[in-house]
């Protein structure tokens, strides 16, 4: 029988909080009055929290065999569980977050059925090809931040801060492909890397930070105090660009972190915007 750390490590129990937490932040970001966790919101944390555990644990079944060279501590390679058993756990995982979804609201139920159906395609079939699944991870990764605002209404805030969100995904997820370029390699996946070699990789993480740079000067250039309250966050994506252009590892987990920390300012510095 399974152990309870090995369930939260198939879940990859850190990445389903800061899912839940970054539809709270969105929420507070478009919530004006209230209570502080309207019950939509809390539908919403939980759809978000269990379509991670989805998302977590059919990719981890789909990649056991890569997974038992690439990442030999996880729960599938070193047999904690069947890749069965995993299937079983997203697609329990997938019920729950689309019951919760519905609930919180109408909307969120929608695009959760569209949400579940590309998080298994991804699995199977999607991430075999690179770029497609680069962009895939980087919307799937962002709703929780569209699925807060829309629990309180605030569809445009939703839509904007998914969308600041995606280009900073699609950096991490090309980071963590140079990293795993050799167990991607032997699986045959035409990931960025694998197609442009980890030079050209480097440079379109680059670009796409560059673009997420504009993007936020362009939306944000009246609000100066934005830039200042966000400064540890760009200082961490600025640290996380420094090391791709030398060609140092660690670069994914430093956007990660960057991303946790830009999540905690929008929940307790920023005020609502709409």
């Amino acid at each position: 029988m399974s152990s309870v750390k090995a369930y939260l490590q198939l879940a990859r129990w850190p990445n389903a909080l800061l899912a839940a937490f970054a539809v709270l932040a969105a929420s507070q970001v478009g919530h004006v009055e209230g209570e502080f966790i309207p019950d939509p919101v809390l539908g919403a944390m939980l759809a978000a929290l269990c379509l991670t555990v989805t998302a977590n644990s059919s990719n981890d079944a789909a990649d056991s065999e890569i997974d038992r060279v690439a990442h030999p501590e996880r729960p599938i390679p070193r047999g904690a569980f069947q890749v069965k058993e995993a299937r079983a756990i997203a697609l329990s995982a997938a019920l729950c977050g689309e019951i919760f979804a519905t609930l919180a609201s109408m909307w969120l139920g929608i695009i959760s059925v569209f949400a579940i159906a590309l998080m298994f395609l991804y699995s199977w079939r999607i991430k075999r090809y690179g770029v497609a699944g680069n962009i895939t991870v980087a919307v799937l990764a962002s709703l929780p931040f569209l699925y807060g605002a829309w629990a309180v209404h605030a569809y445009f805030v939703g839509l904007l801060l998914a969308g600041l969100a995606a280009p900073l995904h699609f950096a991490r997820e090309i980071a963590k492909d140079i990293e795993d370029m050799d167990a991607d390699a032997t699986a045959g996946r035409r990931t960025i890397p694998i197609v442009l070699g980890a030079p050209g990789a480097r440079r379109v993480i680059l670009v796409t930070l560059l673009i997420y740079a504009v993007a936020c000067i362009v939306l944000f250039h009246a609000e100066w105090k934005a830039f200042v309250v966000f400064a540890p966050a760009l200082l961490l994506f600025g640290w996380g660009a420094w090391r791709v252009t030398r060609a140092m590892a660690g670069a994914s987990r430093i956007f990660k972190a960057g991303m946790l920390v830009a999540t905690v300012i929008l929940f307790f510095v920023i005020r609502p915007i709409y």
